[in-house]
């Protein structure tokens, strides 16, 4: 529960929030001295008799402990807009890592074995966990009638301390129908007490199998004695059936409601349940609002090894709260009502349960503070530039696979599967876009005994380029039930922005090293160049392919503009040994089918996601150029290129041209301008261009030159000057 209060000092206005289970109290004890302030201080007790725990402030450790009566809780300070907030809590906490909406509870641990032992092996009033059991007993009885065989009796018994009756009704069914009938059903239990058993025939007591005495008539039935039939014509019998029940404690619930934990969020246990020490388990369910399914409260599975393939049945049915120990726990949720193609359908989830030192006690023993993650089984992390699908597989015993799985999950998103069962060999099959298929038809992901694989290996439909995919795994073979999260990446890929259609080349350096550099318009294949694959423009998605990994100190480049029904011509090829540099780049030239060719900028980058080891080959326009003139601009590259327009709309835009012998050079003008003087673009500036007009006016453009933005090598911007140059 929380409890806010606002306290004024002389020293100011401090607000402080609370959370506290079992409710404690806040008193903030002042001394207010006239002339001079003296600030105050916050104690905590769980009652108002005390005993009293001063509260002080702990801003730099992450939590601290505090004595609250008999018991410890931790509280953490945090800051916001101004005001002080003092979170108390109890030292276990549930933290929801998983897409659903959880509930919580905490139930009465299961006494199983208690449930096995019958009335002849316990004693009356025996002690189980601090709680008193007894045994109720009801007695059947049938007299028999020469014509219809046995009947039943109306009988009266008293048992248990409660002295209540039971009546057995007289009627011509079978003896079982008529102890399980509704009246049977009807027998109360007293307050403070709960049935640990249900009904059962007392055999053990007598020698006959099916627990019957017998007697000349029903006022000689006297249990457990039975005349000998050889000497008595018996003529009515009896039977003994008992149930135990135990005495609960009056402070105690069979279940304690926690609520509902969303999505990211965590909540504090009740310090109440935990002090209990053995008595409650921690139980969980997915809770749905929206529709008509319904879970039952988890189980845990044994995580030790079963005699087949895989681990054992469930062991428990909740996380015991007094025994808590750093480990990985798988639990799971069985629907219950709802539509399910399935059958039994099944929801898994890991559980995580972390300690964190906070403090040391009196004998110097750690004082943990416990954090119970509820996560995913499996998770899939696409750090791919392309969306994919994906379908987790479990390989049946016939070899056929089911899929427990499958979607389509985008660029940098993560899918949680709670449909897998991890102790079981699971695989994975991957399809990302643009054409990629698998070459093996599933990898194995998740295996019991065996290791997962590291790779993907995928075939392109459209050009038959390989290319290998990892897949980083938290693998660990001394914790089967740890929850695998798998990384799926590309050790390379290309992101083309600003470009025409290119088709890109690989090839081969080996042994051309120290091969003089020859620049021609067209690529012409060498005797010791191979082409080891091609990038064409269909395998490009968005501006993004992958690809595998690439050494830069053995490949070379060569690049064409693809035009649709001509033929490709490639531009010289290029060492990509620069990019094996932490900010390497060069340059080259990318030529189509008429001569024409366009000069590109080629760098290395990190990947957009953190710490995922992909190495991105940006491909830009060396040269880009932005109008803003409100008027078209046309633009020369060179002497000999033909005139373009950069319309006055246009922003970032590249242009082909006509490469000829000496350096490139450019020239602008506008509509009622001639060419202005020819320059040369090479670093970042800022120079004013002249223009003559046909009345002999003189026009000035304002030219900035930027270099190293995103999108190109150098970005040239047109703007109008004034009127009356850069000089006044």
């Amino acid at each position: 529960m929380t409890q806010g209060d606002e306290h004024t000092k002389s020293s100011g206005r401090i607000r402080c929030a609370v959370l506290l289970s079992p409710r404690a109290e806040a008193v903030d004890r002042n001394e207010v001295f006239i002339g001079k302030r003296k600030s105050g201080f916050i104690q905590i007790s769980p009652s108002m008799e005390g005993p009293w725990t001063t509260v002080r402030l702990h801003y730099a450790a992450p939590a601290a402990c505090w004595r609250l009566g008999n018991d410890v809780i931790a509280s953490e300070v945090s800051v916001k807009d101004g005001n002080i907030y003092v979170n108390m809590r109890s030292l276990v906490s549930v933290h929801n890592n998983t897409d659903f909406l959880l509930e919580l509870c905490l139930a009465l641990k299961t006494l199983k074995e208690n449930r096995s032992l019958s009335i002849a092996s316990k004693p009356e009033g025996l002690q189980i966990d601090g709680s008193r059991v007894h045994t109720d007993e009801f007695f059947e009885t049938e007299k028999y009638n020469p014509s219809l065989g046995w009947v039943g009796y109306s009988n009266y018994s008293e048992g248990g301390d409660h002295h209540q009756k039971l009546k057995i009704l007289c009627a011509l069914v079978p003896p079982d129908f008529v102890i399980f009938s509704e009246e049977i059903s009807r027998v109360g239990l007293p307050s403070g007490w709960e049935w640990i058993e249900d009904w059962h025939l007392d055999t053990l007591s007598i020698n006959d199998a099916d627990g019957w005495v017998y007697s000349p008539d029903v006022e000689s039935l006297k249990w457990p004695h039975s005349f000998d039939p050889s000497e008595f014509a018996n003529h009515a019998r009896q039977r003994r059936w008992i149930r135990k029940r135990k005495q609960m404690s009056c402070d105690v619930k069979q279940e304690v409601s926690i609520g509902l934990l969303k999505p990211g969020e965590s909540m504090p246990l009740p310090l109440s349940a935990l002090t209990q020490s053995g008595l409650y388990v921690l139980q969980l369910r997915p809770s749905y609002v929206t529709t008509h399914e319904e879970y039952s409260w988890s189980s845990v599975v044994d995580d030790k090894p079963g005699p087949s393939e895989g681990f054992g049945e469930p062991k428990d049915s909740g996380i015991c709260l007094s025994a808590l120990a750093e480990s990985e726990k798988l639990l799971y949720c069985s629907q219950i009502s709802g539509t399910s193609s399935k059958g039994s359908h099944k929801l898994w989830f890991c559980l995580s349960i972390q300690a964190t030192e906070i403090a040391k006690d009196i004998h110097s023993d750690p004082i943990q503070d416990w954090c119970l993650v509820v996560k995913p089984p499996l998770t899939f992390s696409n750090y791919l530039p392309l969306a994919a699908e994906y379908s987790v597989l479990n390989r049946q015993a016939s070899g056929h696979f089911v899929a427990c799985a499958r979607g389509v999950f985008s660029p940098g998103e993560i899918v949680k599967v709670h449909t897998a069962d991890i102790r079981k060999p699971l695989f994975l099959s991957l399809l990302p876009q643009k054409g990629w298929l698998p070459i093996h038809e599933a990898v194995l992901i998740s295996h019991p005994h065996g290791l997962p694989s590291k790779t993907i290996t995928l075939r392109s439909s459209i050009s038959g380029r390989i290319v290998q995919l990892i897949l980083d795994q938290n693998y660990d073979e001394e914790r089967p039930l740890l929850a695998k999260i798998v990384r799926v990446y590309a050790p390379c890929w290309f992101s083309i922005a600003g470009c025409p259609p290119l088709t890109f080349r690989l090839v081969d350096l080996v042994g051309r090293k120290h091969a003089p550099k020859i620049a021609l318009p067209f690529m012409f294949k060498r005797r010791d160049e191979e082409i080891l694959g091609e990038i064409t423009e269909e395998e490009v998605y968005e501006g993004h392919t992958i690809a595998s990994a690439l050494n830069f100190n053995l490949l070379g480049l060569s690049v064409s503009i693809t035009r649709s029904d001509q033929e490709q011509h490639f531009g010289p090829i290029k060492d990509l040994s620069p990019l094996g540099d932490m900010d390497g780049s060069l340059d080259l030239y990318a030529y189509d089918a008429d001569g024409n060719c366009m000069l590109l900028f080629v760098s290395t980058k990190p990947c957009p996601y953190q710490s995922v080891p992909t190495k991105v080959i940006s491909v830009r326009p060396f040269m880009t150029f932005t109008n803003r003139l409100g008027q078209d601009i046309f633009i020369k590259l060179n002497s000999e290129d033909e005139p373009k327009v950069l319309r006055a709309s246009d922003s970032r835009i590249a242009f082909a041209y006509r490469k000829t012998a000496g350096t490139d050079k450019l020239q602008v003008r506008l509509q009622d301008t001639e060419w202005s003087f020819p320059v040369q673009i090479s670093k970042e500036d800022t120079i004013f261009l002249v223009l003559r007009s046909q009345n002999h006016n003189w026009r000035f453009l304002r030219t900035e030159i930027r270099a190293l933005e995103e999108g190109s090598r150098f970005i040239v911007v047109f703007r109008l000057g004034s009127p009356d140059g850069p000089i006044r």
